[in-house]
Parts: structure tokens; C-alpha cells; sequence
């Protein structure tokens, strides 16, 4: 079976931290092959592309996890086609294990990194417009021109509420996509739809056997860990024994 998992930093890889993260261990105590897309900082329209992607890669199950909706996407060329917009955003800064090295160590197969074709030549950024302001480790993704324009934008055009119903619809139609293609899938739904007044309707078609709310299991609650994944590594276990249950109403 091969699993996939879509997401921000949460659901995301580390490098410094092998066979540590949710994805890697419920894969390996099942015998399963790892797609995992996420990508720290990421947006709910690109984590949108990662389940359009996941459904190419014809998965057999989908964990997914909505992201806030603090995150942005830029263009990085202009005028530049929409399937080279949708096919090649930037991924730098995210510390993507080689396929060839993890499969080597881990025995896993199938991890994608930023050797993929469809992440070459990238012509969007999607990131956090925080990260991409006051971060040093992401000064180089914009210009100086490029950061007062976000700063105007974000001071004077920003709706929160208005990318939260975008964002809203954005993940309400992905699961749309997995249901139409009938891929058993998961959604974490905590960031985006914890506190979402109206906006919860989006998201509540989806049967409640396919959904994480946060009420059932919150990512949030457990303490923050100096890990790509922000969860300490013990509690990934915990993570596991949680997925593992939900996955298996889906496989009996």
C-alpha cells in the first residue's frame, strides 16, 4: 500500500532526525510505501497540489493536514503558464531527504525531494508571509523590492478572513478531488477550521470518518520540539497509535 501525506512543517520530514517523524514510522511498522509531500511553511493551495499530486501518484490512502491561512504564494517569473505555475512551486528550505540515502538507511522508498521533476525550474514561492519577512534563513527568496511590497500588501490589502475563506474553499474542493478519484483519505483539520465561525461548513460534507478534528486529536496540544516536525520525537509514537486506529476503520 502506498501511503501519501500532505501537509506544512507538521507532517513534513527531517533530515536530522531519520526515521523519526509520524510518516516514517506508521510506514515502516506497516510495511507501506512513503510518498511524503509536505513542506514546511506551505499553503493551503499548494498543500491542494500535493493531493492533486498524491492522486497522479495513484496513493492508496491520504493523510492530509490544512495549514493557517497566514501563508502566501508569489510568482516567481511573470506571465508564466499555469501547468508550470501548478507543477513547479519553490521548495527551498525545506530539508527533503534524497530518495537513494533514505531508502539506503530506512528501507522506505518513494520520498520525494527537491530532485523530483516537478519541482525543478520553480516559478511560485509558497510560504508563510512571516517567514518571508523577518526570517534570515529566507532573505534570499525575495528581493528588497519584493519585501516592501509584501509589507504594503500585508499592512494595507491582507483580509485574514477573506484568504480564511479561500483557503477554506480551497481544501473543501481538494477532498473533493480524493472523494471523486476514491482514495481513502484523512484530514487534520485544526489550523485551518478550529475557531472558523462560519467557515467550518466548508469542511463538514466530509463524512466525520475521514476528518481529525481537533476535538479528537489536536497536533497543537503536544509540547513544541526543536524538529522540523515541531513535535518532540516521543510523542511521534503517540501520533501513530492515533493514525493507525483511524487508518484501520478504512481497512477492515
Amino acid at each position: 500500500m502506498k501511503i501519501a501525506i500532505c501537509g506544512d512543517s507538521w507532517f513534513s520530514l527531517d533530515t536530522n532526525h531519520l526515521g523519526k517523524s509520524f510518516s516514517e514510522i506508521i510506514a515502516k511498522n506497516n510495511n507501506w510505501e512513503l510518498l511524503n509531500i509536505a513542506k514546511s511553511g506551505c499553503s493551503n493551495f499548494v498543500i491542494s497540489l500535493q493531493i492533486d499530486h498524491a492522486i497522479q501518484a495513484k496513493s492508496d490512502f491520504v493523510v492530509v493536514r490544512a495549514t493557517t491561512c497566514d501563508r502566501i504564494e508569489l510568482p516567481i517569473i511573470k506571465q508564466s503558464l499555469w501547468e508550470n505555475f501548478k507543477n513547479n512551486f519553490n521548495w527551498d528550505h525545506w530539508d527533503s531527504v534524497q530518495p537513494g540515502v533514505y531508502q539506503k538507511e530506512q528501507g522506505l522508498a518513494n520520498i520525494f525531494s527537491k530532485k523530483v521533476a516537478f519541482l525543478k525550474n520553480p516559478t511560485i514561492i509558497s510560504e508563510s508571509i512571516n517567514n518571508l519577512l523577518f526570517f534570515t534563513t529566507h532573505n534570499n527568496m525575495l528581493s528588497s523590492e519584493q519585501k516592501e511590497s509584501l509589507k504594503m500588501y500585508a499592512l494595507n490589502l491582507y483580509d485574514f478572513k477573506i484568504k480564511w475563506q479561500i483557503d477554506s474553499w480551497c481544501i473543501s474542493d481538494a477532498c473533493r478531488r480524493l472523494t471523486a478519484s476514491n482514495i481513502p483519505f484523512l484530514i487534520y483539520t485544526e489550523a485551518l477550521y478550529k475557531n472558523a465561525e462560519g467557515f467550518f461548513e466548508d469542511i463538514s460534507w466530509v463524512p466525520e470518518k475521514n476528518r481529525i478534528d481537533y476535538d479528537q486529536f489536536s497536533f497543537h496540544d503536544l509540547p513544541i520540539h526543536d524538529t522540523e516536525f515541531h513535535y518532540s520525537i516521543n510523542d511521534s509514537e503517540k501520533i501513530v497509535d492515533y493514525l493507525q486506529s483511524r487508518i484501520q476503520n478504512f481497512l477492515n
